[in-house]
């Protein structure tokens, strides 16, 4: 996917870092597409271990302009909990850390600064932001239209009997609340991963590594393995996830957004089309 030339500027087109209200250390830039409107749509998309937030907003530029949808790009920096950190935003619950509600608040300054309504939106990311969809749904899937899990490399079970974070035992003391699991039933959900993705890089977590717990690598020495076991874990408490396995691509999150947008694109143009 060629990356196109848009224009930019502070709040149109393809926009500037803004700072998150609540946490500086934290920004987000936009793509705001000319047939935006009172009732237009966020998508939310997640970054992952590089950090290219920006390249993945500028490539989603045709599709927010065919569609209406406004694109929101996170940056979640390296050195966050200590200066080693590169991590912690996957986990979404770290340390006191509460990624979850600073993307909220990205969300909210976002509408407010374009005058939008919505409340709910589309969240999707690939591979480190694989991992954190995954687990934001678990919190707050009533504030999400659809979700879209792209090639986690370390995920979390929905089994009530393992650990946070291979599982959802001690999650609600994390975040205050059961996980409402008629609201993530009744999610548009697709877990995404391309069949060429067999490298270990990544994957595998030691003793001694910030991501390492007993029983972490049991999932799989794949991120291709660990998907299916995500989904197969999904459909073991009656979730009816989307599991689409790409032909011929590997670790590569610009080859997937497409398959991705092909999964929104009629829950946002449905949505496009019910305005006035």
């Amino acid at each position: 996917m060629m990356r196109p030339r848009v224009p930019r500027g502070y709040l149109s087109d393809a926009s500037a870092f803004w700072a998150a209200p609540s946490d500086p250390r934290f920004s987000y830039c936009l793509y705001v597409p000319r047939l935006r409107h009172a009732g237009s749509r966020i998508l939310v998309h997640i970054h992952g271990s590089h950090r290219t937030p920006e390249t993945f907003r500028d490539l989603m530029a045709p599709f927010a302009e065919e569609t209406g949808t406004i694109i929101l790009c996170p940056l979640f920096p390296c050195g966050v909990a200590d200066r080693e950190d590169t991590s912690s935003y996957k986990r979404v619950f770290h340390e006191g850390l509460r990624y979850d509600l600073v993307l909220l608040d990205m969300v909210a300054d976002a509408e407010r600064r374009l005058g939008l309504a919505t409340g709910r939106f589309v969240l999707a990311g690939f591979s480190g932001g694989g991992q954190f969809v995954q687990r934001f749904i678990l919190a707050h899937p009533g504030r999400l239209l659809a979700a879209s899990v792209g090639a986690p490399g370390l995920v979390t079970l929905l089994d009530p009997e393992l650990p946070w974070w291979r599982g959802l035992r001690g999650l609600e003391a994390v975040i205050g609340a059961p996980v409402d699991m008629a609201a993530l039933a009744a999610l548009p959900l697709q877990v995404l991963v391309g069949d060429q993705d067999i490298r270990p890089e990544g994957v595998q977590s030691r003793p001694g590594s910030t991501l390492w717990m007993e029983g972490i690598n049991d999932t799989g020495a794949t991120r291709l393995e660990r998907a299916a076991a995500f989904v197969e874990s999904l459909r073991a408490r009656g979730l009816t996830p989307r599991h689409d396995v790409i032909p011929g691509v590997g670790h590569d999150g610009f080859a997937m957004l497409d398959p991705m947008l092909d999964f929104v694109r009629p829950i946002l143009t449905k949505l496009g089309e019910a305005q006035p």
